[in-house]
């Protein structure tokens, strides 16, 4: 009964120290010490975190060697690797290779993730690979890729499922650089000396190829050059951060970013669009889980927790049906940390206040478009450029140069530290026109480019957000306003010509819309939280729903639907844990569609009940 109470509670809570404390001691006494050793790892993580304990550091660290110590005795290789996985997961978040402003020593290197074994390399790192041959940095200061492994060995032959592009790394090591290749195709030989440090290099194999080399190389998993008349040729979602739709409804696409409209017009634009949270790590887990924030539970990004390892990610549902799948872009709430290498085989990274502005995220997306032309391709591409308006922080030439002087005055305050708790501002509201009109400039060169290579019937390419922005909200609004959590979504593909929805969607039902417009279907998205709209021949919801549940501040809710929209916020803030003291008492708010507060006791018991549902894991 204990085991079942505490994996229960650990379930529901996994912020809750006692919860992981007692599903730890649970799955000691019945002999699971992998899975005891795992509670005890992040009840560490979580101990540290919130500067408060349940047990002693000192037996903390008793009974975690004691769990490490029974897995190790047991002839379980399998376990014995699933323990390393552990150990590298904690090792990664110490080291913060994703995040970290420092340089770090041996940065790039072998990765364990998610069950599978990568190799993170340098990318167009010239001057270090080729010169310096170092690869000491950090995410600030290099460009980084990541593939699975498949090999790492002298040796290494293709007999079969060419052609197909093989990433290399030929150095690992300064001290035998650089390496040499020997390589066999048929009945002709190759040699030369293979340069380049820790960073991937590309060959084309055309034919039964063998690779020996004079030193250990890495050989990353094949991508198979070929086209399947099943798929589609291209899958691109495009990731604005921060985009507040209120924004086009009170100046239009046309106006705001031309090239965005001319591209999409000729799509689906949908006008009624809801991100489920106000800040990107709840917020797009969302869209890779199809779960609400309080279901998919990534909720206090201080305790670093990747997505629900028992739910399918919708990349993976691309992955496995054939496509070369790729997350381009440097939004360090989209890192491998959170669970975003799942389904995904190529990963390009740098964190993007150092240099992955827009212009260079679609710089990189059409070289990869153009290296790859060959397969079917998904591709997720970060932009979080908007981001930066909220930040106060310096925005590209050309929209400096266009602003007037006055705007660089401080009009907005905040109840909170951070970018998204800031107050209306027109001063911001100006810089943020500017910097759309700077972003549509981008990725204007990206969609000629999709246009140029691709017929509309060979391609499903989407652009949306994760939140708005504060300072874009008006007077008054309650925090979790409607202009804060609706978004864009716009799609261009083959079933929509010239059309505008004002249908309710969400930002759960991203993974539907996609799989469906791609041809697919996958059991796992009747599992959550989603609906396949009705402009894709589903069903039109009744509502939306939004929800903030960030630690030390106060808990809202927003249920949105044609007729009204109502509001929640609790008196008591969210604790460390993300429980919500719901009990104490909350401020509700229900207004028509002109925002006009009225009376209605039947929606509000209906609306709260919806609140309820949500926050059931975490309300007491």
């Amino acid at each position: 009964m204990m085991e079942i109470y505490a994996q229960e509670a650990r379930s529901r809570n996994p912020y809750h120290l006692m919860a992981v404390y007692l599903s730890a001691i649970a799955n000691s006494c019945t002999d699971r010490w992998l899975e005891a050793y795992a509670d005890l790892r992040f009840l560490e993580n979580l101990q540290n975190t919130y500067q408060e304990n349940v047990i002693s550091a000192e037996e903390l660290q008793q009974m975690t060697m004691q769990a490490k110590e029974m897995v190790l005795q047991r002839d379980d290789h399998e376990q014995k690797e699933q323990l390393q996985q552990i150990d590298d997961r904690y090792v990664l978040l110490q080291a913060n290779l994703f995040t970290s402003y420092k340089s770090i020593e041996g940065y790039f290197r072998p990765l364990s993730l998610d069950g599978r074994f990568y190799y993170m390399a340098g990318y167009l790192t010239w001057g270090d690979s080729y010169m310096n041959v170092t690869d000491s940095g950090s995410c600030l200061t290099n460009k980084f890729d990541i593939y699975q492994i498949e090999a790492i060995s002298k040796d290494k032959s293709y007999v079969d499922s060419f052609p197909c592009i093989v990433p290399v790394v030929a150095n690992t090591d300064t001290e035998n650089y650089p390496n040499k290749f020997e390589i066999k195709t048929g009945t002709d030989r190759y040699s030369f000396p293979a340069y380049g440090f820790k960073k991937y290099d590309y060959y084309r194999i055309d034919e039964p190829t063998a690779f020996t080399a004079e030193n250990i190389t890495v050989f990353g998993k094949p991508i198979p050059l070929h086209h399947d008349p099943k798929r589609k040729k291209l899958v691109l979602s495009i990731f604005l951060d921060s985009f507040n739709w209120k924004v086009i409804k009170e100046h239009s696409l046309k106006e705001c970013m031309p090239n965005t409209y001319d591209f999409f017009q000729e799509g689906l634009i949908c006008d009624e669009f809801y991100a489920g949270s106000e800040f990107t790590y709840p917020s797009i887990a969302s869209y890779w889980t199809g779960l609400r924030s309080s279901h998919h539970k990534m909720l206090n990004q201080s305790v670093k927790r990747a997505m629900p390892a028992d739910r399918k990610v919708f990349p993976e549902i691309f992955q496995e049906a054939g496509y070369f799948t790729a997350k381009i872009g440097g939004n360090d709430s989209v890192i491998p940390d959170f669970g975003y290498m799942r389904g995904i085989d190529r990963f390009l990274y740098q964190y993007w206040q150092e240099d992955f502005f827009a212009h260079e995220a679609v710089h990189q997306t059409i070289e990869h478009m153009e290296a790859f032309q060959e397969t079917d391709q998904f591709i997720w591409l970060d932009i979080p450029d908007l981001h930066d308006v909220a930040g106060v922080w310096d925005m590209p030439l050309s929209v400096q140069t266009s602003c007037p002087i006055h705007v660089n005055e401080i009009d907005f305050t905040g109840r909170y530290p951070g970018t998204l708790y800031q107050t209306p501002s027109p001063n911001r509201r100006e810089v943020y026109l500017k910097e759309m009109a700077y972003i549509d400039r981008q990725l204007g060169v990206l969609y000629r480019y999709i246009k140029e290579h691709y017929s509309r019937d060979e391609v499903v390419v989407t652009l949306f957000s994760d939140h708005g922005n504060g300072f874009n909200v008006d007077a008054g609004q309650p925090f979790l306003s409607w202009q804060r959590e609706n978004v864009p979504l716009m799609i261009y593909g083959p079933e929509f010509s010239h059309n505008i929805c004002d249908e309710l969607v969400e930002s759960v039902d991203y993974g539907h819309i996609l799989c469906h417009l791609a041809g697919m279907e996958d059991p796992s998205l009747a599992e959550n939280d989603g609906n396949l709209p009705a402009f894709c021949g589903g069903t039109e919801k009744e509502y939306v729903f939004a929800q903030s549940q960030h630690p030390d501040r106060e808990y809202a809710a927003f249920v949105g639907t044609k007729d009204y929209r109502f509001y929640l916020e609790s008196y008591q803030k969210v604790d460390k844990d993300c429980r919500i003291e719901i009990s104490a008492g909350a401020y509700v708010k229900l207004v028509d569609m002109e925002d006009q507060e009225f009376q209605n006791p039947d929606i509000m018991e209906k609306c709260k009940a919806i609140v309820m549902e949500n926050i059931r894991d975490f309300a007491y």
